[in-house]
């Protein structure tokens, strides 16, 4: 055993032990020559470029080493980026970096088959479509790139299910940064309103129009992003149904999230809210709903009594945009619009029902009274008529299926102790009927940060139905190895 012990180690463990100096050698090499380069890049580019390159490097760490406070950074940068290409190239390249992580640790996605199966037939009638509409129907480049860069947004849905299940706390942080998103877009939207200022600039502050009339009196924020508040709403309500220690922060939330959304003086955004939140309260159960119904009725006397004494146009112009909703239907109303748009689709829908018209596809005239906003020959009001004229009835389909089923599997099983004690599960399952609503009106199907939304829902709720299944076949295997 001595004799043995003092022999030289062979000539693979000396060749094991040279690899791995040289590895580490190699690394530091590599890491080297970045910093220089880096380095040189600092010296010769103007200060603006320097400091982006500054934090392309820091979010690509963030990215690295926390991925979902990387997503949160990521949606304030979509939310403030001066052009849509350039929110399109970040979200590009935070798709590829967490593309090639979930790739590296492809164990940890057990992506339902059944939702596999429907979610890669609608991406394939997405790439079918725009094949088609360059191949086939000659249109526009420029203008497929403009109606299919949302479809892009549910590449998301895979790696945020990666996410959750990364570890057992991943549903939890990804729900707080739901929220989180919800307070950004409420914060933003109340800076503009105030201020005046257009700090999104995939939206609007200005004016507000109603029927063909501008009212100068009132401001309108509109930007992306509200659909965050509205779930964010329903979960600070929940939240407050529950009661306990946490009143205290929950209920200047609920002022937050309800003042963002009396900024954008929507009218069907202020409806399906209150229907989400109703939905809630039924299904928290009937005590906790009228615990809610008697806060909100102390709460809204409180703030009512306060804005009428000291700022009555509050009270004055929520009144007059609710009561607008009687002028339309006529010519040049936001109703009339949208019957004219959705007139000019179904015709063009029964012309190709299966594969639609192709992205970039315009499916009505051009008219003068709209040229100031020029994609009105191929924009759609209506989520659902635009996905079947531009992608076809089956795509539209295959969609629903995706977002319903596991809605559905979701509500059925409401009743366990899980779900109950679930402010999240409980905000999404009263939300998600409502959005669906909502984009009947506005497009919000057909929109990058709602399709990011629903992905975070859908990963949630996947998320759940993994982990309940994942439990009921290990009860039934032990079930069946008992003797």
């Amino acid at each position: 055993m001595t004799a043995l012990a003092g022999r030289p180690p062979g000539w693979g463990a000396t060749l094991q032990a040279a690899l791995g100096q040289w590895r580490s050698v190699a690394f530091w090499l590599a890491l080297s020559t970045l910093a220089v380069f880096l380095g040189l890049l600092c010296v010769l580019l103007p200060w603006v470029l320097v400091l982006g390159l500054a934090a392309a490097v820091c979010y690509a760490a963030l990215l690295w080493s926390s991925p979902p406070a990387a997503v949160g950074v990521y949606f304030l940068a979509l939310l403030l980026s001066p052009d849509f290409k350039l929110s399109d190239v970040l979200t590009a390249c935070t798709l590829a970096c967490l593309g090639v992580a979930l790739l590296l640790d492809r164990q940890r996605l057990k992506f339902p088959r059944r939702a596999w199966h429907v979610y890669a037939f609608f991406m394939g009638m997405v790439l079918l479509s725009a094949l088609l509409a360059l191949a086939y129907f000659g249109n526009s480049l420029a203008y497929v790139y403009r109606d299919g860069r949302a479809f892009m947004y549910w590449v998301w849905l895979p790696i945020l299910f990666w996410m959750c299940n990364r570890s057992a706390d991943a549903p939890a942080r990804l729900s707080r940064l739901l929220i989180g998103m919800a307070v950004a877009v409420s914060v933003l939207a109340l800076v503009q309103y105030f201020f005046g200022l257009q700090l999104v600039r995939e939206g609007r502050v200005g004016a507000l129009e109603t029927g063909g009339v501008v009212d100068a009196d009132l401001t309108r924020v509109q930007m992306p992003g509200f659909t965050f508040v509205l779930v964010a709403l329903v979960w600070a309500m929940s939240k407050l149904m529950r009661g306990g220690r946490a009143l205290w922060w929950v209920l200047p939330s609920v002022l937050l999230f309800a003042a963002a959304i009396y900024v954008n003086f929507g009218r069907a955004l202020w409806f399906w809210t209150f229907v989400a939140v109703a939905l809630s309260g039924l299904l928290m159960g009937l005590r906790r709903s009228l615990s809610l119904a008697g806060l909100l009725c102390a709460v809204g006397l409180v703030v009512g009594t306060s804005l009428f004494v000291f700022k009555p146009a509050v009270i004055d112009n929520m009144v007059h945009r609710m009561v607008s909703v009687i002028d339309e239907g006529g010519s040049g109303s936001s109703f009339g619009w949208r019957k004219l748009e959705n007139d000019a689709a179904l015709i063009q829908i029964e012309r190709s029902p299966l594969v639609g018209m192709g992205l970039g596809a315009e499916y009505r005239r051009w008219m003068a009274e709209v040229r100031n906003f020029t994609e009105h020959t191929r924009y759609v009001h209506n989520s659902y008529v635009f996905m079947a004229l531009k992608l076809g009835v089956p795509a539209l389909l295959a969609l629903m299926v995706l977002i319903m089923r596991p809605w559905w599997i979701m509500f059925r099983g409401r009743a366990q102790a899980s779900v109950r004690q679930n402010d999240m599960l409980v905000a999404l399952l009263a939300s998600w009927l409502p959005l669906l609503a909502i984009s009947t009106t506005q497009p919000e199907l057909v929109n990058p940060h709602t399709i990011f939304l629903y992905c975070i829902m859908l990963a949630l709720f996947l998320t759940a139905i993994h982990g309940r299944d994942a439990q009921a076949r290990l009860l039934k295997q032990a079930a069946s190895t008992q003797p």
